[in-house]
């Protein structure tokens, strides 16, 4: 029987298709899935911010897309994956409060555009992504299927398969 991981802010969890991942309250952090078809290994990271400050300690790296996303492709690779066969799903990132005067309070934007950028100079293809918006976000990836659920409040489930 599948086990059912959760992950929690500013965590990750890679596996094999003995567990399904799941995520949720994501507001205007970034959910970032990864996956490898071929050898069914899948992660999913829960990001908080885009950027780690440099005064802070590397301790806290997994809160943010710039320290947390290469250690996360590591451990895909460590776990089994091969880097050129990930592929990478994005979503989240919503503008959960509104800050018209302080465009830099618009932390999910921040946050999809950061990770967008990392993914991309990874070489990791970015196959699908629901992004931005106001809504809160539960994310569920079922490695044995490839396929990622959305769940968002008052609205029909979206599936993706890779």
């Amino acid at each position: 029987m599948v086990q059912i991981k959760h992950i929690g802010i500013s965590d990750y969890f890679v596996s094999d298709a003995s567990y399904d991942l799941r995520t949720s309250g994501l507001g205007s952090c970034v959910a970032i899935i990864l996956y490898d078809k071929v050898n069914l290994i899948g992660g999913l990271s829960h990001i908080m911010l885009p950027e780690r400050p440099t005064n802070k300690k590397a301790h806290d790296f997994k809160k943010y897309c710039n320290t947390n996303i290469p250690v996360f492709i590591q451990s895909m690779i460590d776990a089994g994956a091969s880097k050129k066969k990930l592929q990478g799903a994005l979503f989240g990132g919503a503008e959960m409060f509104r800050y018209q005067k302080n465009p830099l309070m618009n932390i999910g934007k921040r946050n999809i555009a950061a990770a967008t950028r990392i993914l991309e100079e990874q070489n990791i293809p970015i196959q699908f992504q629901n992004v931005g918006g106001r809504k809160g976000r539960t994310i569920h990836l079922h490695i044995k299927k490839g396929e990622i659920i959305l769940r968002t409040a008052f609205e029909e489930d979206i599936i993706y398969s890779f």
